[in-house]
């Protein structure tokens, strides 16, 4: 269990805020070591500590909680003793109690006090976003000529490449219109495509100069995705806090990358788009009646 995890529980459990310096196990094996896995207490014993493996002995089904608290607590002391000896040789101390060790604390307070979460905007936000994603299904079959699956990328390429002829490459030099290339057709007449039509992000890039579809289709995903991704997520993981009457989130990090990247999950906050904006007519019959001007965004 991780500095800010103990930290977080004894808030929650008995009402018990620390003071003052504190020290992680699994914090110091990472500066000595940031391409390493998340050890384990056992893995940092009997990595820095073998001497006292035997203790491990203790952990068994039918020790007391107390028991195995109190050799937790002798193997981490012992341990730590001799990671501090590593981290001064490497001259990472000073790095490791007043950078790493306060970082962890206050990504403890993060996760207890939460994020603030409005979910009247966001549900006013879903809402635009449901209604420019119907109005672009509607321009999609429009320009097609008739409905197709905009989640299926095999609709998709038969539309772009085997009925509108566009490039499977994106690139007009190779010819434009050739109706043989990438398929072929089975006995009972029907066209199947070929391995090489893709529907990446960079194709349809490629396209959108020839054929408006392309860019219809990529501002759909876009959007299906923050739906996906964002929107959802953020809604299923709010919570009431009664002390602030309010909604709040309250995310999980993880500090233990290879890079030193903070990461967030349960949701992943760091996802939210810094600039996201949907170009909107005048009138979406489907949007709110909150909604006002031509443009929303976060």
């Amino acid at each position: 269990m991780t500095s800010s995890r103990v930290y977080k529980t004894l808030v929650l459990s008995c009402g018990i805020s620390l003071e003052g310096p504190c020290e992680d196990l699994k914090v110091a094996c990472w500066l000595l070591d940031p391409g390493s896995e998340e050890r384990t207490l056992t893995n940092m014993v009997t990595c820095y500590c073998p001497v006292d493996l035997p203790l491990l002995d203790g952990h068994s089904p039918t020790a007391s909680p107390r028991l195995q608290a109190a050799i937790d607590s002798v193997l981490i002391h012992s341990t730590m003793r001799h990671l501090t000896t590593l981290l001064e040789k490497d001259g990472m101390i000073n790095v490791f109690r007043s950078v790493e060790m306060p970082s962890q604390v206050c990504l403890a307070l993060l996760e207890l006090n939460g994020v603030g979460f409005s979910w009247e905007e966001c549900d006013r936000q879903k809402h635009v976003m449901q209604a420019k994603l119907s109005a672009l299904e509607t321009q999609a079959y429009r320009l097609a000529g008739h409905n197709f699956s905009l989640t299926s990328t095999k609709d998709v390429a038969q539309v772009l490449f085997l009925e509108l002829h566009l490039p499977p490459s994106g690139d007009m030099s190779g010819g434009r219109g050739k109706k043989t290339l990438g398929y072929s057709r089975r006995g009972t007449g029907h066209a199947r495509l070929g391995k090489q039509f893709s529907t990446t992000k960079d194709i349809l890039e490629k396209l959108s100069p020839l054929h408006p579809l392309p860019g219809v289709i990529l501002e759909w995903r876009r959007i299906t995705n923050a739906l996906t991704t964002v929107v959802f997520p953020l809604q299923r993981e709010r919570r009431h806090h009664p002390l602030m009457v309010m909604d709040r989130i309250h995310p999980v990090s993880r500090t233990h990358t290879a890079t030193g990247r903070v990461s967030f999950t349960e949701p992943n906050i760091q996802n939210v788009p810094k600039d996201f904006e949907i170009q909107m007519a005048s009138v979406v019959e489907e949007s709110p009646p909150s909604q006002d001007g031509r443009r929303t965004g976060w």
